[in-house]
Order: C-alpha cells, then structure tokens, then sequence
C-alpha cells in the first residue's frame, strides 16, 4: 500500500482523482482496490505546549525565568483535530 498524506481535505480529492477511482472513508480516500490510500491533515493539527505544560512554575510568568526556552520542544494534538490525527497515526502504522 502506499499512503500519501495531503494537506487538506482538497487536496487529498485533486490527488485521489488524480490516482484513480477511489471510494471516500472516515478520514481518507482508499484508490485502485486500497492500493493507494489520501488521507490528509488540516488547518494546525499539532500545536506546541504551553509554558505551564512543561513546568508548574511557569504558569505565572516572572522576568528571571524569561525566556522559556525548552531543551526539548514538545508537541500536543489539538483537541478539534484528535480524530484525524489518529486515523493519519494509525494509516502510517
């Protein structure tokens, strides 16, 4: 199978229509029997962490611990886009 990943549901029709005749699902397009598999991400599907995320102390802000810079970056699916971010998780597994 191969999976393209679109970004935007638009997207993913102009490719599909482009691939083959496919049949639309909750969350992707399957072309060609499942051969082929679009599915696609919208709008901002992660969003970075709050400063308070990382540590309790960061929730009020105070000019000695600016700037919070994080050794680690870390990301959070946003709450509007969890279901499509684990049909494009689970396509890629």
């Amino acid at each position: 199978m191969k999976l393209f990943i679109a970004e935007k549901p638009s997207l993913a029709q102009a490719i599909a229509a482009g691939i083959g005749v496919g049949k639309k699902s909750d969350g992707y397009i399957s072309v060609n029997g499942g051969k082929e598999i679009v599915t696609w991400c919208y709008g901002h599907i992660l969003e970075q962490l709050n400063p308070n995320e990382y540590a309790e102390k960061y929730r009020a802000w105070r000019m000695e611990d600016l700037p919070i810079i994080p050794s680690e970056w870390k990301l959070k699916v946003k709450p509007d886009a969890a279901k499509q971010f684990k049909i494009v998780r689970e396509l890629i597994g």
